[in-house]
């Protein structure tokens, strides 16, 4: 695994990765993406878990089940409720603070730049993160060993399970903030990170390619918080493993949406994730549609840009496409049959109606089935 010993403090944190999970087929099924807990046995404050969170993939039901994507903190473990789509890249973020001494506020939005797909978890527990643990760390890939950090090898995850519930996949992209972003701050370093006031302030880890051979803090500012390696190294984090090409970043954040982007201030915005979920299921899958977003994507750049610096075209952009956002939204949250056999409809309704208004348009032409040529009066006497 990769570990921090003397991290961050817990609250306030913002983390931001990309993963690439696979799907584990044995009896024991968790994964670890990340945890800020402690580098030792999980139940170390009076027999119970305090003062940790994390999110990965959470076998449903435990511990052999297929995975979703969880929140795990408090001693709970909150899942999305769907199985985690395996074999494809992932954008996430995780975002956790304390209000006061009694309430801390988690959110993981594990499908970025959709923020729908985000679980959110409040503690109202004044016992709970009020003290560190015996030995506080960050840890990705692996939970920590049952023993505590090296030497320690029990050859158990901090929970006592085999194989220190190793993540299977990749995880690339590391970028780990002292502080809270906000959302337009995170797509922000998504894209360019240290590009935001918030982000040069509170960077405090940044790696966007890992690997056992180079692991070093690349921020450039600030001191470095190089982290360490333990347990077994996970091949596909190496330079020889054959890696999936992580999708390369949009220049504007939210997939060539850049109008839809301009009008309503940010690619995580809700009304931009419907558009782009249509584009994507609809639009992308034939010729036709595909041609169009090319041609989209060739001409809309500077008139997004335009409509981004003048706010009172920003909302008439807005209220254009609502209609527009409410038909897509129709269509992406109706069952796949509907939307063909309406647009298969309406293909017969232009083709009846063509078919139809044909023999009119010709009616009276010479040579046209069906209707006799015109004979010319003869002339009077």
């Amino acid at each position: 695994m990769l570990f921090w010993n003397n991290p961050s403090p817990i609250y306030d944190a913002t983390y931001i990765f990309k993963v690439y999970p696979r799907k584990k087929t044995d009896s024991v099924n968790y994964y670890t993406t990340f945890f800020w807990g402690n580098n030792g046995t999980f139940r170390w404050d009076g027999g119970q878990g305090n003062t940790y969170y994390g999110a990965h993939p959470y076998p449903v039901p435990p511990p052999s089940g297929a995975g979703q994507w969880e929140i795990s903190v408090y001693r709970q473990d909150k899942v999305t409720g769907t199985e985690v789509k395996w074999g494809r890249w992932y954008t996430q973020a995780f975002r956790a603070w304390r209000e006061s001494r009694s309430v801390t506020y988690h959110e993981f939005y594990y499908d970025l730049p959709d923020m729908s797909k985000v679980l959110r978890y409040t503690v109202s527990d004044h016992n709970w993160g009020n003290k560190n643990p015996p030995t506080p760390a960050i840890v990705m890939g692996q939970a920590p060993d049952l023993c505590g950090p090296p030497p320690g090898n029990c050859g158990q995850s901090w929970g006592g399970f085999p194989n220190w519930e190793e993540f299977n996949g990749v995880i690339r992209g590391i970028q780990i903030y002292s502080g809270l972003l906000s959302l337009s701050d995170i797509q922000s370093e998504l894209n360019s990170p240290k590009s935001t006031k918030a982000g040069q302030n509170l960077i405090w880890y940044l790696n966007l390619d890992p690997r056992p051979s180079d692991v070093t803090d690349n921020k450039g500012i600030g001191s470095p918080h190089n982290p360490s390696w333990d347990g077994t190294t996970a091949l596909e984090w190496s330079s020889q493993a054959s890696v999936p090409s992580a999708p390369p970043a949009s220049a504007d954040g939210g997939g060539s949406c850049f109008i839809a982007t301009a009008a309503f201030g940010s690619s995580l915005a809700i009304e931009v994730s419907i558009i782009r979920e249509f584009r994507d299921n609809y639009l992308m899958t034939n010729f036709l549609g595909q041609a169009l977003i090319s041609i989209y994507t060739a001409i809309s750049p500077p008139i997004a840009h335009f409509i981004a610096e003048h706010d009172s075209i920003r909302a008439i952009v807005r209220v254009t496409l609502y209609p527009i956002v409410g038909l897509c939204y129709l269509v992406i949250s109706t069952p796949d049959w509907i939307p063909f056999l309406f647009f298969n409809l309406l293909l017969v309704g232009v083709c009846t109606a063509w078919g139809v208004s044909y023999p009119a348009r010709f009616r009276g032409q010479p040579g046209h089935k069906g209707e006799e040529p015109v004979k010319k009066a003869k002339p009077f006497g």
